[in-house]
């Protein structure tokens, strides 16, 4: 589901109330609400194409359709929003009207059009977050962010998905790109696809902000083929967040903050930041405002990610994956909502859950004997997720073998895997 903020919610319905879906697969009954002006407009249909350039394809405002006889399936244009199935509505801030044409209503920015205007030097870019598996990426866009959006845990490789976070005030908006960490090696499609997402995250990017974990083996071999050489010859900003400095004594701290000042002296701003702790992270969130073109919003002030709802759900059980279960299996898994039914009242809602495995040894394992594994598995996210939806539900799990689904393109595609048109092998 996919909500603007209500001040009259309960702080429990935070991050759902403030998810914003920009997603053609989210079902009909999931509507998007768009805060403006103190009033809530309810969108029937908001869909768009994927990051990183949202174009609103489809607008219908409720209890204004059925008013003017509009198929709510077939409301608007692509090339605006003023073709002749636009409803005869009153929108917010009083930007459209019943007497605005054609001609008026083009010239008006979308953004404005939806949830108002912009002063005229707002900023807004998007800002790609990349560095090695566990370098604090996931953790450092939440603490940005101001709400877990990423799941975090101790096992490197966790995101696989670009997660999309959003951090506004009255001067700018900066849309976060939280991609997977990047690997030499690909064993399989599915790392292949994370690489490919990774490259056109950067590719698509203002900013690029590269974290470095500070506490690692070998941080000054960090960024060894990290980069595309075309990115380092560009123009476009780069800050390197060394992360984890508080694990560090004082002199190896500085140790490293001159070499990469040193290497890097040219090419990027170097700082020492904890996102688990949040130290230095105030000059980074500075420094990368600093960065952003001039641009209106992309999406409304009060909303902090484009997924929908059952995205975060999957992603809430894959989390309790990573974190009850050793070796190769949470590697191997992949989980996907198939079922979410709201029930009206006290009523729990019924949230149906499929874990994907490659072998059947992995299914054994994850249901463990008699069953006992996966009760504590969805005991733990079924706390999750209520916290997450703000009320009581009735969470099912049913574990299923697809062999060889981490090679398969469709397998990948139901995971939310799909491939993008940048090489993977752009990265090197």
């Amino acid at each position: 589901m996919a909500l603007g903020i209500d001040s009259s919610m309960k702080t429990t319905h935070s991050l759902r109330a403030r998810t914003y879906a920009y997603d053609s697969l989210t079902p009909r009954r999931e509507r998007n609400r768009v805060k403006a002006n103190g009033s809530e407009h309810a969108l029937l249909k908001c869909t768009a194409h994927r990051v990183p350039v949202p174009r609103i394809r489809h607008i219908v405002w409720a209890g204004q359709a059925a008013e003017s006889g509009v198929n709510k399936e077939d409301s608007g244009t692509a090339d605006g929003i003023a073709g002749e199935a636009m409803p005869d509505f009153d929108a917010p801030n009083g930007i459209l009207s019943k007497q605005d044409n054609a001609e008026n209503i083009q010239s008006v920015p979308l953004s404005t059009q939806l949830w108002g205007a912009d002063p005229p030097d707002h900023k807004c870019g998007y800002v790609a977050i990349v560095g090695r598996p566990n370098a604090g990426k996931s953790t450092l866009m939440n603490f940005l962010v101001g709400t877990k959006l990423s799941i975090v845990t101790y096992k490197p490789q966790t995101t696989r998905h670009r997660v999309l976070g959003l951090v506004s005030d009255d001067s700018c908006q900066m849309v976060l790109l939280d991609t997977p960490g990047v690997v030499d090696e690909k064993r399989n499609k599915m790392e292949r696809v994370m690489m490919s997402s990774v490259a056109s995250s950067l590719k698509d990017a203002d900013v690029v902000l590269v974290m470095v974990d500070a506490a690692g083996k070998t941080p000054k071999l960090a960024l060894e083929g990290l980069l595309p050489a075309a990115l380092l010859k560009g123009d476009r900003p780069i800050v390197l967040a060394l992360n984890k400095v508080d694990l560090l004594r004082e002199e190896e701290a500085e140790e490293l903050y001159t070499f990469y000042k040193r290497e890097w002296r040219e090419r990027a701003e170097v700082l020492c930041i904890s996102a688990k702790e949040g130290k230095g992270v105030e000059p980074l969130l500075y420094w990368l405002k600093q960065q952003l073109p001039c641009g209106p919003s992309l999406y409304p002030k009060d909303v902090l990610s484009e997924h929908p709802e059952r995205f975060f759900i999957a992603e809430i059980v894959r989390e309790q994956i990573f974190l009850q279960y050793r070796q190769e299996v949470p590697y191997a898994a992949s989980v996907k909502v198939t079922e979410y039914t709201e029930r009206k009242g006290q009523a729990a809602d019924l949230i149906r859950v499929e874990i994907t495995v490659d072998r059947e040894s992995q299914k054994g394992i994850l249901i463990g004997k008699g069953g006992t594994a996966m009760k504590k598995l969805a005991t733990a996210a079924r706390l999750q997720v209520q916290e997450f939806v703000g009320k009581k539900i009735f969470l099912q799990t049913q574990v299923k073998v697809s062999p060889g689904w981490m090679e398969d393109e469709r397998a990948l595609n139901s995971a939310g895997l799909q491939r993008t048109n940048v090489a993977s092998s752009d990265l090197s």
